[in-house]
Formats: C-alpha cells, structure tokens, sequence
C-alpha cells in the first residue's frame, strides 16, 4: 500500500515527464534523502570533533554546549557556537591552551567544506545550483518591498 504522498508524486512525476515519470521520482527522492542524511552526518561528525575539543580545553557543561552545536551544526551554523566557546576559553585559561583550542575550533567549524563535498559525489549536478536559485529569487524578491533598504533594491523595482 503506497502513501498518499507517494501516490501524489507518482502521478506527478507522471503527468510531467511521461514515461520517465517513475525515474524522476526516484531521482529526486534519493537527492532528498542523500542531502538530508549528508547534513545530518557532517552535523554529527563536526559535533563529535566538538566535543573532544570542549572536553581537552575544560570548557564546563561540555554536554550542553555539545548539544547547542549540534543544533547549530544542523542548521549550518556550528561556528557560531564555537565563538563564545573560545572567548570563554581566552578568558578564563592560559593563552596556550586558549590558541590550541582556537586552532582547533577553525579546524572543526571549517571541516564540513571538506566533508560535504565527500558526500555530494552522485547528486544531480544542477540541484545545488537550482536551490542557489531559488534562494536569490526569493532575496530579490523581498528587497523589492523592504523599505529604508535602497541599497539592497534592484533598480528596476
């Protein structure tokens, strides 16, 4: 018994590309699941590199703060909790182990442009670029309508 949502894409995919609807289909739900799995693995990795960070450098609530850069790491955004973590770091440690602990937070807030690429290897080449597109569109879209935002306006709005 399928989903209702399996069936609606089916037919979908059907209406739209014919007899390669099934073949759509599937493409784009292996491109969904390998990029949801794909952040969610990179989240977990940086978060455990994290962790062993907070844990040498003696940073107190190491669990917590892992838990908030997991988060974080989820949305893409791991180094923003890495930032206070370093400050707290510098300001309360010896400067050596504050720059070691530095060094190593750029290390791990800097890890998923290398792990990202690893997991991409078989999307559809143009679906990062068709999201990139989206994004920009929705962007313009808005500055046309932000008042006092001159600067981010197009001209032709």
């Amino acid at each position: 018994m399928c989903l209702p949502a399996a069936e609606v894409t089916r037919s979908l995919a059907n209406r739209l590309f014919g007899d390669k609807g099934p073949e759509f289909q599937h493409l784009v739900g292996s491109t969904i699941r390998s990029v949801t799995f794909g952040i969610l693995g990179v989240a977990v990795i940086q978060s455990l590199f994290a962790v062993l960070g907070f844990v040498v450098a003696g940073l107190p609530g190491a669990g917590l703060w892992s838990v908030i850069f997991l988060l974080a790491a989820v949305l893409q955004m791991g180094g923003l909790v890495l930032v206070p973590a370093v400050i707290y770091v510098f300001a309360t440690g010896n400067t050596t182990k504050a720059v070691i602990f530095l060094i190593w937070c750029i290390i791990v807030g800097l890890m998923d442009n290398v792990l990202k690429p690893v997991r991409s290897v078989d999307l559809w080449p143009w679906a990062s670029s068709g999201s990139l597109l989206a994004r920009s569109s929705c962007q313009w879209a808005i500055s046309c309508f932000l008042p006092g935002w001159p600067e981010l306006r197009p001209k032709m709005c």
